[in-house]
């Protein structure tokens, strides 16, 4: 017995020490990881206010507002409070800088996730950097945007389902049910992914055991960020708050029986805000889609997904068609042929990573249900949990080459060490092919970047009158409410936001409705026609028309 002790405490030193250098190797390789992406992204950040909905939510956070469905209550808080940290930069640049970080969350914590998972750091990097190189998420890292913000619940969400599967302790199922209720809460179409997680669960070999009193505080824990939402969206629905006046202003006159939401009575409001935070108006006015549409979402979604448009590019024709469907496609890859390959691969792990197959893979088909449900033009942006799904099966693949990660018994260490170097070279080549096919397509630093924040900055700037209106299409207008209501403080200046829905009887009605209240109305030059242009154009001051606004009235 005497002898066989030193043997039992040398094999706990190595045990030990193996920890210690496991432990030393995984935040080595998450710190390379935030040094990597903050090279990447930090390069390639947008400069400054978007337009559309980026500009949107720029405005709104300062203004504690409230954005287009679902909201997006949860995003404006945390962004509002961000902007109080002593960061130099104007407010859209600080909002962007925040979607950069979010990110760079969530790519570390998928990182520690596959980690865990397989125990090889070649599976984590791999993973967390092919998800974060692809053009969905790299895209959304870079500007204002609810992607990445959601994102980064989810993919932490993940980190606590593997360490709660590892231990059972309570504080990682409760911690996991919060996240993704923040996740659902921002955007209520992650839903579509909840079953993932009770699927790895339920193919664990051992289960950690959930009692019901665990069950309930889950649920209370993932409705509770929902119930945070409606309460903050019918506190902030007022038509005299800032955020909202214009728009209550654009509904005055089109709906002029309607109601203003401070005057309807609480449960009312409350009602409205539970179907606004929920997208159910906006899921109805967008479900049904053109016959062929079908075909042409998986089309775009695997065209990208496999980046054989970056060697054969499709729609080059100069026809709306073409330019059309080059839109839709967007601009980059997703995962890349290699990835996709090494995704299957992962799927073929069934028998050693079970949990994580089942994990990964309802994540891609759960989202991908919802990509092809609901599909407007721009659906490629909603693809984030899929390709996380993906990255996670890409890490099972690439730990199954892994000796010393994925635990293969026999060969000796020169065998392990063979199979360690032939997984790193698999793990880095999908993230090589992804930078080298993305940074041009995605970079949001370039030239012409800082000549559109140029161009904002002088029409800010112009002399436009006290208690003037301008009237304008939706991407320019959310730019302009971010310049004159945020940036150049005044209140005073009212922008009528246009939508595509509304007709030239409504333009023209408005147009005459803010014209008899006084004060100068004006149209940006770029949506009129040549001769309206030059008929305008004689009765505005100098100032306005070279920063292309067009006085209508009086």
């Amino acid at each position: 017995m005497s002898a066989a002790a030193p043997d039992g405490e040398g094999r706990a030193e190595a045990t030990e020490a193996g920890a210690r250098r496991a432990g030393v190797a995984a935040w080595s390789s998450a710190a390379l990881l935030i040094i990597t992406l903050s090279a990447v992204y930090g390069t390639t950040l947008h400069p400054g206010v978007g337009d559309g909905d980026s500009a949107e939510l720029q405005t709104m956070i300062p203004l504690l507002g409230i954005a287009h469905r679902p909201g997006y209550p949860i995003e404006i808080v945390a962004g509002w409070l961000f902007q109080f940290l002593p960061i130099p930069g104007g407010v859209a640049w600080r909002v962007n800088l925040l979607m950069m970080l979010c990110g760079i969350v969530g790519a570390i914590a998928l990182h520690f996730s596959v980690r865990r998972m397989t125990g090889s750091t070649a599976a984590g990097m791999s993973a967390a950097l092919t998800l974060a190189l692809s053009s969905a998420y790299w895209r959304q890292c870079l500007i204002a945007e609810v992607y990445v913000f959601y994102g980064m619940f989810l993919l932490l969400a993940v980190y606590t389902t593997v360490r709660f599967a590892a231990g059972g302790a309570a504080r990682w199922l409760y911690l996991s049910a919060l996240l993704l209720g923040l996740a659902v809460a921002n955007r209520p179409p992650e839903v579509f992914v909840l079953p993932a997680f009770a699927g790895a669960w339920l193919a664990l070999e051992a289960r950690p055991r959930v009692r019901l009193g665990q069950l309930a505080v889950c649920v209370l824990l993932a409705v509770m960020p929902w119930f945070g939402s409606v309460g903050y969206m019918a506190w902030r629905e007022d038509s005299r708050l800032l955020h909202a006046r214009d728009d209550a202003t654009l509904d005055a006159i089109l709906y002029p029986d309607a109601k203003r939401p401070e005057a309807r009575p609480v449960e009312a409001r409350l009602g409205d805000a539970a179907a606004y935070s929920l997208g159910l108006l906006w899921a109805r006015e967008r479900a049904a889609g053109p016959a062929g549409q079908l075909a042409w979402d998986l089309d775009k979604y695997f065209w990208t997904a496999s980046g054989l448009d970056v060697v054969a590019p499709r729609f080059t024709g100069s026809d709306a068609v073409a330019q059309q469907k080059r839109s839709e496609l967007r601009h980059g890859v997703n995962i890349g042929l290699l990835g996709l390959l090494l995704a299957v691969g992962g799927v073929c792990c069934w028998r050693r990573f079970r949990p994580w197959v089942v994990l990964g893979g309802l994540m891609w088909v759960g989202n991908l249900g919802f990509y092809l449900w609901h599909h407007p033009a721009d659906n490629l942006d909603f693809v984030v949990p899929g390709l996380a799904g993906l990255a996670i099966l890409l890490g099972l693949s690439v730990a199954a080459l892994d000796g010393r990660g994925a635990g293969v018994a026999g060969g000796g260490r020169a065998r392990q060490q063979m199979l360690c170097g032939v997984a790193w070279l698999v793990a880095v080549l999908p993230p090589v092919f992804l930078l080298l096919a993305n940074y041009g397509a995605l970079d949001r630093s370039t030239p012409a970047e800082a000549a559109q924040q140029a161009n904002a900055r002088r029409l800010a700037a112009a002399a436009l009158p006290q208690g003037g209106t301008i009237i304008a299409q939706y991407d320019f207008a959310t730019v302009l409410r971010y310049m004159y209501h945020v940036e150049d403080n005044r209140p005073d200046v009212q922008i009528i936001n246009l939508y595509a829905t509304h007709s030239d009887e409504d333009c023209l009605r408005i147009l005459s409705r803010m014209a008899s209240r006084g004060g100068s109305v004006f149209l940006p030059a770029g949506e009129l026609g040549p001769e309206e242009q030059r008929q305008l154009a004689l009765r505005t001051p100098a100032a306005l028309r070279e920063v292309g606004l067009l006085q209508a009235a009086p």
